[in-house]
Parts: C-alpha cells; structure tokens; sequence
C-alpha cells in the first residue's frame, strides 16, 4: 500500500490486515510475496531506478492500483536521450504491462488518459480528500473589505516557482499594508536562501512578509493554511520530467495547490493558463502577470473584487466532499480485476 493512502477507507468493510512496505526495503523478493499474498496492492508511482528495476524483475500477480501523478511519463511516453532516462524508459514500459488500474489525482488527467490517450482503466483517487473539518480548518473570521490580505504561498522555495519576482509584485508601495505574504516553505539550496535574504530585506523596510529558514512543523503549516485569505501559486505550465517526459499542469499532471484549496475551503489565485478543475473554478482567481497579480489583490483589498461569493463555494465544496466516492472507485477497480487475476 502507498503511504500516501493511510486514511480508513474502508472502516466499515471488516480489513483483516494491511501493510506499509517503504521503498527503502526494495529491491526485495519477500516484499513481492507479501505483494502476492496480499489481495489488493496500492503503490504510489515509481521514480527512482531501483523501484523500477525491483519491478521489472518481479512478478505482481494480484490485482493492483498504480498511483500516478504523470500521466505521459505512464501512458504515452516518448523515448528520451541520456543512458540513465532510457532505461527508466525501458523498464516503465515494462511495469505497465503488470498495472492492473491507474489512479490519477485529478478529473482532468482522468478526463486527458480516457479520451486523448485512450486508456479505460483509470480511476479518480486524489492526494488528499475529505479531511475538512469545519471546526478545525474555518479560520475564526472570513476577509473582510480594507483588511490586509493573508496570502499564504505554500511549497519549497526554489527555482521552480519565481518567488523574486513575487516578491517585487507584492512589496510595493501601492499595496503596503494591505498585503501580507506568507512564504509558506523552507529554502532550497542557494538560491533558496537568496529568496530568504531578500525577503528579510522587504521585511526590515516595512513590508509585510512572513518566511521559515528551517523545516515547517505539521501544526504550524495548518494553522498557515486555517488562516489564509488566498492560496496563491505561480508554476510554468508545462514541467519536464526527470525521466525525460514532458508532462502539462491541469492536463496530464495535477499541482497540490488544487487539492489543497479543495480540501481545507480555501479561495485561490492561479496562472490564468493553468487548466483548472471543474470542481474549483467557482473558487478561484486567476492573474496573466504579476502586473496583473498587483491589480488584483489592490481591487480585493477595495472591494472593487469580492471575494465573499467565493469563500462560499468553497466551503460548500470542502463540505460535499464524501470519501465513499474514493472508496467505490478502489472497489470498482478491484472487482474488474480480480476475475482476471484469479485465473492466473
């Protein structure tokens, strides 16, 4: 079973045992007969080398549910350059021949594997759901018209994301004190420490920025996440693979910022090219530039945008959320299955 699926699914269905085997214990052949002694398998997507080559090499023989987050690099891969990316090539082709059901995280690589890439066994199980707690996760007020704007960022400070240039959108004179950005992860590396460093400096100028030059506890990122206004994220659209595959945020690729909204009821401010899910339309914003981003949270912080209608939608959708909607998906990928692997 995947570490990332530890929540009780299945609490009124009478488990008699389940099992959390790390990749640390690959590669390992009693690993695999525990696999095949076991009546469902639930495995989070492989990435490194030695996970892939544990299964190339060993047999899975019991129905299975691969959890995958890049749908090209598993279902429409395209053969890369580089000795290392062609034999995680080789061997990727290889393991899909054992999946029995891919489970993606979004509606959308859902919506992209059936009907651009033509695959049926594909069900919906996504990063986390159904974990909103009214009482726990609902800050104690909603945004309110002329009060700073907590815009929390979550995610590692890195290259990836143009934290710099977020820095220089939202630290400027127009829109000091009526924002307060939230960086809302530790640096990485250098150039994760230049984003600290300057930071620091907008600080001791007088703007309102919040940052961690350390690891963020788990109670100290909820309560980030509980008092947010906006969860804002800036990414490029499209993100090349370690294994050399190209895969599309909002198509055959889902960002955590998307779950994170829907389960803890938060409104979000998003790339305007980034293909959301239908689900979090109704709360979300969306900028073309950082120009564009300074523009919009002046008008949230008038009231020329209101945000209330949105706050709305998306509690409405953290509570409609049901995790028997997880669970019969498992079950319906099992039961398709099982017929097929008894015989075997």
């Amino acid at each position: 079973m995947a570490e990332g699926l530890t929540q009780d699914v299945y609490k009124t269905s009478g488990i008699l045992s389940s099992q959390i085997i790390s990749n640390r214990n690959f590669p390992s052949r009693d690993i695999f007969k525990a696999f095949n002694a076991s009546d469902f398998v639930i495995i989070d997507e492989l990435y490194s080398f030695r996970e892939l080559s544990s299964f190339s090499v060993y047999p899975l023989r019991r129905p299975n549910i691969f959890l995958i987050h890049d749908c090209n690099s598993w279902l429409a891969p395209s053969s890369p350059q580089g000795i290392v990316q062609k034999l995680k090539y080789l061997m990727t082709r290889r393991v899909a021949k054992k999946v029995g059901y891919y489970g993606v995280a979004g509606e959308n690589m859902q919506n992209y594997c059936k009907n651009e890439l033509g695959a049926k066994n594909v069900t919906l199980i996504p990063f986390r759901y159904a974990d909103f707690n009214p009482s726990v996760d609902l800050p104690d007020e909603f945004y309110k018209q002329g009060t700073p704007i907590r815009m929390v960022v979550p995610g590692m400070l890195s290259r990836r994301r143009n934290y710099l240039e977020l820095l220089k959108a939202v630290c400027r004179e127009e829109l000091k004190g009526k924002v307060e950005l939230i960086l809302l992860g530790k640096p990485d590396g250098e150039h994760g420490h230049e984003i600290i460093s300057r930071a620091r400096e907008l600080s001791n100028q007088g703007y309102s920025v919040r940052y961690w030059s350390h690891f963020i506890p788990n109670d100290v990122f909820d309560a980030e996440i509980k008092n947010a206004h906006i969860l804002f994220s800036y990414f490029e659209t499209t993100y090349p693979t370690n294994n050399g595959q190209l895969e599309v945020y909002g198509v055959s690729k889902e960002t955590g910022i998307a779950s994170l909204m829907l389960n803890k009821a938060k409104v979000g401010l998003l790339p305007n090219e980034f293909n959301q899910m239908e689900t979090i339309k109704c709360q979300t914003l969306t900028y073309k530039s950082m120009n564009d981003l300074a523009g919009i949270l002046a008008s949230i912080y008038d009231g020329t945008i209101d945000v209330g209608p949105k706050i709305s939608r998306a509690v409405s959708n953290a509570e409609s959320m049901d995790l028997m909607h997880i669970v019969r998906n498992l079950d319906e990928s099992y039961k398709e299955q099982i017929a097929d692997f008894s015989k075997k």
